[in-house]
């Protein structure tokens, strides 16, 4: 007779373990029972979570002792990642250098603009009095980090792209929050349509288009904090896909709204004063608005807010 075996192996156990634990840690920080840089250890420790996946694989969705022994290994593991952060200084310094720069409008009608932001700080603003003037920018870069800038004109539209690339080490003012200096301020011009596709990566961006003529917009969030202003006037599509951290979009009265929502892992708060209709929130006049917006919001790990404002 032949005796068959079976390997019976239960859930995957790295993920409601790393939730829990970031929620329990959020909780104690918004209650100030601890006082601890979250988004540093977040930059910091997430190599880890692909470590944690490597031993469920092995041992975790086994039954029995296995199950606790890979529980206390990746709790044991996180504990001493988050006590690393907290009593050990800097990593790999480096020297920060500043460069500006400004592109011509070129005779363009439309513009597509392309944003890719690394660590630190980023800032959108109209430009004032643009005048021939596309965009220009203020960027705090990291020795041994090179800027990519490209402009081409394809007809009557012209294409900006601009991001960063290098150093393959962490500097330090990644994570030292008293330093602020590795900032972006980009504006753009409000003479023309734009197109815009921001990616923010990590830290804390501020997004200010109110003044500017969108035609469409698509901003993939990161690991932060990340504020946008949707301007007042328009009729375009916007795209939000929420990261870590906290996403809020704030929408003039004057601009009529249909929301999508994809809620994530968090909170998600919507305006009270709008409708739900077949699962999409919306205001009364947004059919008929001039000047509307279909936004889409893709939330993320963290809190999502879209308020109305006068």
């Amino acid at each position: 007779m032949t005796v068959e075996k079976r390997n019976y192996r239960g859930t995957s156990l790295v993920w409601p373990i790393i939730l829990i634990g970031m929620g329990v840690v959020f909780l104690l920080d918004n209650l100030n029972v601890i006082d601890i840089d979250l988004w540093q250890l977040v930059t910091r420790l997430w190599p880890l979570v692909l470590v944690a996946v490597g031993l469920d694989i092995l041992f975790g969705r086994r039954t029995g002792i296995w199950q606790g022994l890979t529980i206390l290994i990746i709790a044991s593991i996180f504990a001493a990642g988050a006590w690393f952060v907290r009593n050990t200084g800097e990593f790999v310094g480096g020297d920060l250098y500043t460069q500006e720069f400004a592109q011509p409008l070129e005779d363009a009608d439309q513009a597509k603009i392309d944003i890719g932001f690394g660590i630190g700080g980023l800032r959108i603003d109209p430009l004032e009095n643009a005048g021939d003037m596309l965009a220009t920018g203020t960027l705090v870069l990291v020795e041994g980090e090179e800027l990519d800038q490209d402009f081409r004109m394809v007809g009557e539209t012209a294409y900006f792209q601009l991001e960063s690339h290098g150093p393959d080490t962490y500097p330090s003012w990644i994570f030292n929050n008293d330093n602020n200096d590795r900032e972006w301020q980009i504006d753009l011009s409000d003479e023309i349509p734009l197109d815009i596709e921001i990616s923010t990566g990590i830290g804390e961006s501020v997004i200010d288009l109110r003044g500017l003529m969108i035609t469409d917009l698509d901003v993939d969030t990161g690991i932060g904090e990340v504020t946008i202003y949707l301007p007042e006037i328009g009729d375009f599509s916007a795209n939000i896909s929420g990261g870590i951290g906290q996403l809020t979009v704030y929408v003039p009265r004057e601009l009529a709204i249909k929301l999508h929502l994809d809620t994530g892992l968090g909170n998600t708060r919507v305006p009270g004063e709008l409708n739900l209709q077949n699962g999409t929130y919306m205001t009364g006049n947004f059919n008929t608005a001039e000047n509307r917006v279909d936004l889409y919001v893709d939330a993320g790990i963290g809190e999502v807010e879209v308020k109305i404002i006068d």
